[in-house]
């Protein structure tokens, strides 16, 4: 499986024509007691929810060929007609706490390079094709209806695995659309080279995400696939990819940083709780589940709550 996945010729184009300019956030932010995953501000543009822990951040929901999703009827005013053709494409960042005005906002597509014919190679045979936008710090006075962020460019770079080893870490990172996996299907230690040493996560043209090494300074001009561990990789070697179960989940939090992810994965198993990811474009998010009765979902759903996951929800 890993000598047909390597000579799929997996490859990441991480190019820099047109970045795109990002939403800073909803017109309004909505108020304490809103709960739901999604939201509509006034403005009718939709955000999804990410965040953990207390703290909450908004990411503009965006098509496929990556403008703001708008022209909704708002979740808590009247509906204000919008024009979605006529908005800038949208690419957003998003964290576990509300994101700094000064971030470089991130986001990676894909398409998919020829593959041999077994699904793991098909999958490790992604390639990643990432634009980065710098921010725009918001004012400090009341905000403007629309604010996006500034387009810059930056030349393209490529990205390939190097072996068999980086072939496999690349299949097991990437997510397929809506894809939702058990969590032991997931890598619980990254490796970076030290010239690009953060993971971070990014969305996949087409759908899906997957994970490269950047460095937090130069973003992806010196991108790399990571690495896994030996033990590891002998590991994931041996077993195929797991499905997620039918049935019920909590969500817990959706996190840009893979670290971070795999911290909350943990928490969940001290826990003693069943855990999985789901794709969430440039996020992985962190699940409770599945549950197959709606009380022990919902029994899970208190208990994360008390334990400090104040933002959990059922999904």
């Amino acid at each position: 499986m890993l000598i047909r996945a390597v000579s799929a010729a997996i490859c990441a184009l991480v190019a820099g024509a047109g970045a795109v300019p990002a939403q800073d956030g909803p017109a309004e932010t909505p108020p304490s007691d809103f709960v739901a995953p999604q939201y509509v501000d006034s403005e009718g543009c939709v955000f999804l929810r990410a965040g953990v822990e207390g703290a909450v951040s908004w990411v503009p929901r965006v098509t496929r060929d990556r403008k703001p999703l708008c022209g909704y009827p708002p979740s808590l005013s009247p509906v204000v007609e919008a024009s979605p053709e006529d908005a800038p494409a949208v690419a957003a960042e998003a964290t576990t706490a509300a994101p700094q005005a000064d971030a470089p906002a991130m986001t990676a597509e894909t398409d998919p390079a020829p593959a041999a014919g077994d699904p793991a190679a098909k999958a490790a045979a992604k390639a990643a094709i990432a634009t980065v936008a710098a921010a725009v710090a918001r004012p400090e006075s009341d905000r403007p209806a629309k604010t996006w962020k500034k387009r810059t460019r930056f030349p393209a770079v490529r990205v390939q695995p190097a072996d068999a080893a980086e072939a496999l870490a690349l299949d097991r990172l990437t997510l397929g659309p809506d894809e939702i996996r058990p969590a032991s299907d997931m890598p619980d230690e990254i490796l970076c080279p030290s010239a690009v040493p953060q993971p971070r996560r990014f969305s996949i043209k087409g759908g899906g995400s997957t994970v490269l090494c950047i460095h937090p300074r130069r973003g992806l001009a010196e991108a790399r696939v990571p690495r896994l561990p030996a033990t590891e990789m002998a590991l994931l070697a041996r077993q195929p990819r797991a499905e997620a179960q039918d049935g019920r989940y909590v969500q817990v939090g959706a996190f840009l940083d893979p670290a971070n992810a795999r911290s909350v994965r943990q928490s969940l198993a001290a826990l003693g709780l069943p855990a999985a990811v789901a794709e969430g474009g440039a996020l992985e998010i962190v699940l409770a589940g599945p549950f197959t009765e709606e009380a022990s979902a919902r029994a899970a759903l208190r208990r994360l709550r008390g334990t400090g996951f104040r933002d959990a929800f059922l999904r």
